[in-house]
């Protein structure tokens, strides 16, 4: 178990206060893109549910992750963050997780072959079943709906029924989550598990207390995107567990908040305890010297990771979301460029992936935009499996130039 080098200690904080109190209280905070439901007490049932449910992982996996992240601080290894933008209940059988498991793992010895170092593999898997939005509606046929959020809130069915948001499905995706870590346990898959950290009363309802530390069980390394990155709920929750975590950031995310994130988060500044994700499209060049010059200042202990998808989408003229591999090549090239002038050290990428050759999510050129192209993503465009190799043979490139 996790000696006291690793662990993260509040003594400030009154636990009393710390909001454990969510398993028992579910609703009796507010905070960034929180889901409202019109039954609040199903919803409230359904939480006092999952608090009873037993652990998806163990506090042991979690602590050998720490080990390995502290590898990646070191350059000794690097990192891949890889997998759905949004999984579906749908996919989660065995058939489907070791195909996906096989195409995480080509990706990983693809990488390790290229760079001559160890890979640190963590999926976006066994619970991403929740997505932040930007609008709460959208026009679909004509009539206004609800926004799909992910399986584990609403149904990506364009009717009012299916996008009501749904408390049972908070059960659902806990179901469909264990189930899809227990065939990776099955099928040896050398892998860590990760989901967005969104929904908070999902998230308190599988922490548990080990040995008097809190540990997130429902996943191994939770997440905040650009939407949730600012929202004071969110890391005083994640200051409390003892998981490592990562945080998004983008070409407007406020750098001094960000620090004073960082600091509530790890104020012991452990190694590998945050990885900073950057997702910064086109204002990289401007936007990542000035992160750089903040941490490096402020002596803090980070992970850099690449994301060069999110801030690469753009919108057909029907409405569907696709990335272009040039744009996205172009973020991971200047990522490195700009790491190595900073005398910084880029870790690893972070991808939106699938097993499936053909896609059509992602493209080479704008004459692909067509109506049939071949698209099954729940939401955003993910790289093919493919498109996958020829983006980590360009980051290898990239890293020993």
């Amino acid at each position: 178990m996790p000696s006291g080098r690793h662990s993260i200690t509040h003594p400030t904080i009154d636990t009393s206060t710390s909001l454990m109190h969510l398993i028992n209280q579910p609703g009796c905070i507010r905070y960034a893109q929180q889901v409202r439901y019109q039954d609040m007490a199903a919803w409230q049932a359904c939480i006092k549910q999952l608090a009873k449910k037993p652990a998806i992982i163990s506090a042991q996996t979690i602590y050998q992750l720490h080990e390995q992240l502290e590898q990646v601080l070191k350059q000794h290894a690097l990192l891949l963050h890889i997998g759905d933008c949004a999984e579906g209940f749908a996919d989660a059988t065995e058939a489907i997780t070791q195909k996906k498991s096989q195409h995480f793992i080509q990706m990983k010895n693809l990488l390790a072959q290229g760079s001559l170092m160890p890979v640190v593999l963590i999926a976006r898997i066994a619970g991403q079943y929740v997505k932040p939005r930007s609008q709460i509606w959208e026009m679909c046929a004509g009539e206004y709906l609800p926004v799909y959020r992910g399986d584990m809130i609403n149904a990506h069915q364009a009717n009012k029924q299916a996008r009501q948001p749904d408390p049972q499905r908070l059960l659902l995706g806990y179901q469909c989550a264990k189930r899809i870590w227990e065939d990776l346990e099955h099928i040896s898959a050398p892998l860590f598990i990760s989901h967005e950290c969104s929904v908070l009363e999902y998230e308190t309802a599988l922490t548990r207390s080990v040995n008097g530390l809190y540990y997130n069980l429902s996943t191994h390394y939770p997440w905040l995107g650009v939407r949730t990155l600012h929202s004071n709920w969110h890391h005083r929750y994640l200051s409390l567990i003892q998981n490592p975590i990562a945080f998004k950031i983008n070409a407007d995310s406020d750098v001094q908040r960000l620090l004073m994130h960082i600091r509530q988060c790890n104020p012991l500044n452990l190694p590998g305890r945050i990885s900073l994700i950057t997702r910064m499209g086109r204002a990289i060049s401007h936007k990542l010297p000035i992160v750089l010059q903040a941490i490096k200042e402020n002596k803090l202990s980070v992970i850099w990771v690449s994301d060069p998808m999110h801030a690469n989408t753009q919108l057909d003229h029907c409405g569907l979301k696709y990335r272009l591999l040039a744009d996205i090549f172009q973020e991971i090239s200047e990522s490195v460029r700009i790491h190595k002038a900073h005398n910084s050290h880029l870790a690893g990428l972070h991808l939106e992936t699938s097993y499936e050759e053909g896609l059509e999510e992602c493209i080479d050129d704008k004459k692909q935009l067509k109506r049939t192209r071949y698209y099954k993503s729940l939401l955003d465009p993910r790289l093919n499996q493919g498109q996958s190799l020829q983006v980590i043979k360009y980051f290898i490139h990239c890293l020993s130039e």
